[in-house]
């Protein structure tokens, strides 16, 4: 669900991303996330446009304990967002991603808010994650 600045331009997204998790110690876990997500754009010209967000993340999680699957933690990375609409330039910059979530054994779900702070403004979304554990 976008927020700000880019809920202005575009009311709702969906996308796909990886997830690599190093566990260093009992409630320690180390992360690295990518993928990309895409929001249906809108504006008065235009009604079929898409913007296209690229997070490369890096972070790490503190686990309550053993008994319960309840973690949080935040991630730092680089955004890159591409706008379909009129052959647009890229928008990069410095993203943030505090994160709560809950792990189940083979998989979690997390909620998460993200944000690429670049020239002009922060492009920002609210999302749920779900991910399946290999």
């Amino acid at each position: 669900m976008p927020v700000g600045t880019l809920k202005d331009n575009a009311p709702y997204g969906a996308g796909f991303e990886l997830q690599a998790s190093y566990l260093v110690s009992d409630h320690v876990e180390t992360f690295l996330q990518s993928g990309v997500n895409v929001f249906k754009g809108r504006t008065d010209y235009a009604s079929d446009y898409s913007i296209l967000h690229v997070p490369i993340v890096a972070g790490a999680r503190y686990k309550l304990g053993d008994e319960t699957g309840f973690f949080a933690g935040a991630g730092l990375g680089y955004g890159i967002f591409k706008s379909s609409y009129n052959d647009a330039s890229a928008v990069n910059g410095f993203l943030y991603s505090p994160q709560i979530g809950y792990d189940f054994g083979k998989g979690e779900i997390l909620f998460n808010y993200t944000a690429t702070a670049a020239t002009g403004g922060t492009l920002s979304y609210i999302g749920i994650k779900l991910f399946r554990k290999f």
